[in-house]
């Protein structure tokens, strides 16, 4: 008797963990698949930690982006004037969608570039730097950029 409880035990458990592996953890992933190197990234209210990261040219890289703020954050990956457009596209875009249906719209800006992470939950965006110089990521949910929500990366 003991032996079939601990066996159906055993069965139950086995078949939880395989259900809960199968769901997965509720993240995020966009842009290419096969990144040489993984930067985590916390984003808490206003900031990215770290703020500097370095990579060489080449290099694909997948940045784990981890919410451990209050707030709705977004990572979005490019240059200053990149950044300066998409700031713009979200914010006609968030008047004629707050009037419309109180959401966040994203007015067709290239998604291989950002992601968009909600509090406690992670979000992997994998970029591939090709040319030397000065890229920024960035959060453009309302008033984050302007109060410093962004992060350098240096290729050289």
């Amino acid at each position: 008797m003991k032996t079939r409880r601990a066996l159906a035990l055993g069965t139950l458990l086995l078949a939880t963990a395989l259900l809960a592996a199968a769901c997965g953890d509720d993240s995020t992933s966009t842009g290419a698949s096969s990144a040489g190197r993984v930067i985590e990234i916390a984003m808490t209210d206003m900031a990215y930690n770290p703020a500097t990261i370095s990579v060489t040219i080449g290099e694909t890289v997948t940045f784990r982006f981890r919410n451990n703020g209050q707030a709705v954050h977004e990572a979005v990956i490019g240059d200053d004037a990149y950044q300066m457009n998409h700031g713009a596209s979200m914010t006609s875009s968030t008047m004629a969608s707050m009037s419309k249906d109180h959401g966040m719209s994203h007015g067709g800006m290239g998604a291989e570039n950002l992601v968009t992470v909600k509090p406690g939950k992670t979000g992997d965006l994998t970029y591939r730097f090709d040319a030397p110089g000065t890229v920024l990521i960035g959060c453009h949910q309302p008033g984050h950029y302007e109060a410093g929500m962004k992060a350098t990366v240096n290729v050289t």
